[in-house]
């Protein structure tokens, strides 16, 4: 990401924000895997005492990859590019967006809220910015409509 930053400053190309991607996991219980200290499977066996013990519907959340905390948007204040946000790995949506359906209906709500907040980040950007003026100005320079 930083040389993407360094690239676009050095070719005034606008930056609208940065998001991190994959900032943690988000998964419904019945698409893991349970195993024992010896790797035995157990899955069958903790799918039943959770749905006993919680009901359906449980989803479990967590990192997906390790990043210092807070990296992502020090790093966008370092450059001074704004920060848009962070979004969750869901399972859920990643099936629903290759099959064309909408995340509301099938993704998590917090990796849906966490995209509605960045969308309303950016729309906020441009409408305060003119980057949509700016963007045009660069688009129509290059002889497009």
């Amino acid at each position: 990401v930083r040389k993407e930053i360094v690239f676009c400053s050095k070719v005034t190309l606008p930056i609208l924000g940065v998001v991190e991607n994959m900032s943690g996991f988000v998964a419904p219980v019945g698409a893991l895997n349970f195993s024992d200290v010896q790797g035995r499977n157990v899955t069958r066996e903790a799918l039943q005492m959770l749905s006993e013990r919680f009901g359906g519907g449980l989803r479990v959340e967590g990192e997906l990859l390790y990043a210092e905390a807070g990296a992502v948007k020090a790093m966008a204040d370092e450059y001074g590019v704004p920060w848009l946000g962070s979004i969750a790995q869901d399972i859920e949506m990643s099936k629903a967006t290759e099959q064309g359906r909408l995340i509301e209906q099938d993704g998590s709500v917090t990796v849906a809220g966490q995209v509605e907040s960045i969308v309303c980040s950016l729309i906020a950007r441009c409408e305060e910015s003119h980057c949509r003026r700016d963007l045009g100005d660069r688009h129509d320079a290059k002889g497009s409509t």
